[in-house]
């Protein structure tokens, strides 16, 4: 029979238990909020560190309104990503908050030089006009003063993306011109070009005036016959074009001038487009000779026979006057533009300079019997040293090389009649367009054969 324990047993005290248990939680959950508060003070000293409040509120003020309109959306933008990211924590709202802060420096780093390079060129356009081409400063108020009215147009997307309006087009708001280095004239500055030194030689007129007045009296020039005075022209022209070469070797403004004349045709061009046309020219030879030639050949050569003196002291100058009539530099524009594009060609005694007319081809009859009444057209014409012409022609069925050269050597009788058939007509139609034209381009293409270091190409 079993026998039962007499002794009380001893229970736990469960109050005590769940007190113990209660102030455990309790410690866990304070140590884990001020680990949770900890780490938010971390990330609240970490977004003050950035600085961006006292970043923005000292420089808005100096930018255009357009760029502060855009530094406003960038910060608030910021504010709330810095707000989430002391939230959160989280690795997206911090690479936002960056991204942000990032954005804003461009924003006010770029607009407050922007603000004060236009500020700037808008004084000196103000102060010294004549310092800048009068292209560039036109309407320089106005266009300074509608810079307070311009807005990007900013917004964020639902990503947060920024974007501004730039040609009726969205961009980043990173990549619009206005915060580029770049210069984007009239976006980023107000676009005024300053007078280049080399402009004052543009004016070539003047430029023959002043190889005249320097070699007409000089020895070999002036010839006192003793019943009178003559000038040798050819003499005349030798010395200036000595000059002239001198000057090219020895005045790089000088030298600019005859690229930008070639390259720009006068209008007014950037510094970058300068600098860039500079090292172009300078790299290729070929190219620089052109410019030489035609400055030269097509602007101050003509000017300086219309300007030399006339056999008899008080006589009217070469040519009939001392400046050019309009027609006739009109006709030397023309000439100009066509040298602009010419090069050497052929070989043999059909070597020339070929001047294409492709842009403005001249109409004529076709030259093949079987196109009945169908027009054919000249699209371009070579020069010789000897001064003939070969005239290139084009019809629905296909090119031809038209010239009244003497038969060459081993050349069929087929072949030379097929050359020949309709130069005349060619020539002709070519000589009634460019009546006035076709001897400055004959002494052109003369002085360009007989220039050294151009090689042609067989046409």
């Amino acid at each position: 029979m079993a026998v039962f324990s007499t002794s009380a047993i001893q229970m736990p005290d469960l109050n005590e238990y769940g007190q113990t248990i209660l102030k455990t939680a309790a410690a866990q959950r304070e140590k884990q909020e001020k680990l949770l508060k900890e780490q938010k003070d971390a990330r609240e000293r970490k977004t003050s560190a950035f600085g961006a409040e006292k970043f923005y509120s000292s420089n808005a003020y100096k930018l255009e309104p357009a760029a502060k309109e855009a530094a406003q959306l960038v910060y608030d933008k910021f504010k709330d990503s810095a707000i989430n990211y002391e939230m959160t924590g989280s690795e997206s709202d911090k690479s936002k908050m960056e991204e942000y802060f990032n954005q804003l420096n461009q924003v006010i780093g770029v607009g407050i030089g922007v603000a004060s390079v236009v500020d700037q060129e808008y004084e000196l356009a103000r102060t010294k006009p004549s310092s800048f081409t009068p292209e560039s400063i036109k309407d320089i108020e106005s266009r300074y003063n509608s810079r307070r009215a311009t807005s990007f147009n900013v917004q964020a997307d639902a990503g947060g993306n920024i974007t501004a309006e730039y040609n009726g087009q969205r961009v980043p708001l990173s990549s619009h011109p206005y915060f580029n280095t770049s210069s984007t004239p009239g976006v980023n500055n107000l676009g005024i070009v300053p007078v280049d030194p080399s402009a004052k030689y543009l004016d070539t007129n003047k430029l023959a005036a002043e190889y005249v007045d320097n070699f007409a009296n000089s020895e070999g020039v002036r010839i006192d016959t003793g019943s009178g005075l003559k000038y040798d022209k050819g003499k005349l022209i030798e010395k200036s074009r000595a000059s002239f070469d001198s000057k090219i070797a020895s005045d790089p403004d000088f030298l600019n001038a005859v690229i930008m004349s070639h390259k720009f045709k006068g209008r007014d061009i950037s510094a970058e487009e300068k600098a860039n046309a500079m090292n172009e020219y300078a790299s290729d030879g070929e190219l620089m000779k052109a410019a030489i030639d035609e400055f030269w050949g097509m602007k101050v050569k003509p000017e300086i026979e219309r300007r030399t003196p006339a056999e008899a002291v008080g006589a009217s100058t070469g040519g009939g006057g001392g400046r050019m009539t309009e027609s006739e530099r009109n006709n030397l524009a023309v000439a100009a533009e066509l040298a602009d594009g010419a090069s050497i060609v052929g070989s043999g005694g059909a070597k020339g300079v070929r001047f294409d007319l492709y842009d403005d081809p001249i109409l004529i009859p076709s030259q093949n019997l079987l196109s009945g009444d169908a027009k054919g057209a000249i699209t371009g014409f070579r020069i010789t040293s000897d001064g003939h012409y070969l005239i290139q022609t084009q019809d629905s069925f296909g090119q031809k090389l038209l010239s009244n050269l003497p038969p060459k050597k081993g050349e069929s009788k087929a072949d030379y009649d097929a050359r020949t058939s309709g130069f005349n007509e060619a020539a002709a139609a070519l000589n009634k367009k460019y009546k006035k034209i076709l001897p400055i381009l004959k002494d052109y293409s003369k002085q360009m054969l007989e220039s050294t270091g151009r090689r042609g190409r067989t046409y």
